[in-house]
C-alpha cells in the first residue's frame, strides 16, 4: 500500500545506524515528524532507511514536503507495532517556522471606523478603552 500526504516538517530526529545481524550489511535510519495542514493539524512520525536517509538529513523545520510513503505493521511480543517507511520524498518550499523574513502583519488603515454591537462608532487608533466594558452590558447567553 502507498500513499501520499504533504505537511510542514516539525521535528528531524537523529540518524541511526547498525548491521544487520542476518547479513551483516550496514544500514542507516532517519526518522522525521510533519505537521499536516488541516483544520484540525496531526503530527506523523515517518521513517526513512539508507538511500533515503540523504534527503532527510536535508530537511530543515518548516520545510513544506510532500511525502510518498508505504504502512507497514508487525507483530512482537503479542503487541502491533506500525511504521510509515517514505520511498519518495519532495520539498515544495523553504519556509522555516521561526525566524526568516516572514510578511509584517497587515493593519488597516487608521482613517477606518468600526461599529460594536453596542451601536458605539470608534477609529483605528490602535488603543484599547475598556470603560464600556462591565459584566453588566453582556447581551449572550453564555455560561460562562
Amino acid at each position: 500500500m502507498a500513499l501520499e500526504l504533504e505537511g510542514k516538517v516539525f521535528q528531524v530526529l537523529p540518524e541511526q545506524t547498525g548491521t544487520s545481524q542476518a547479513s551483516g550489511k550496514t544500514w542507516r535510519k532517519q526518522a522525521f515528524v510533519i505537521e499536516t495542514e488541516e483544520q484540525y493539524p496531526k503530527k506523523v512520525v515517518f521513517n526513512g532507511w539508507n538511500d533515503t536517509v540523504d534527503a532527510i538529513t536535508g530537511l530543515q523545520v518548516g520545510d513544506k514536503i510532500k511525502i510518498n510513503f508505504r504502512i507497514e505493521s508487525r507483530e512482537y511480543n503479542e503487541r502491533w507495532y506500525t511504521d510509515l517507511t517514505v520511498w519518495k520524498l519532495v520539498k515544495i518550499s523553504e519556509q522555516p517556522l521561526t525566524g526568516g523574513s516572514a510578511a509584517p502583519p497587515i493593519e488597516p488603515p487608521a482613517d477606518v471606523i468600526y461599529a460594536d454591537n453596542n451601536n458605539s462608532v470608534t477609529t483605528n487608533d490602535n488603543t484599547f478603552d475598556n470603560t464600556d466594558v462591565t459584566p453588566d452590558n453582556q447581551d449572550d447567553d453564555l455560561p460562562f
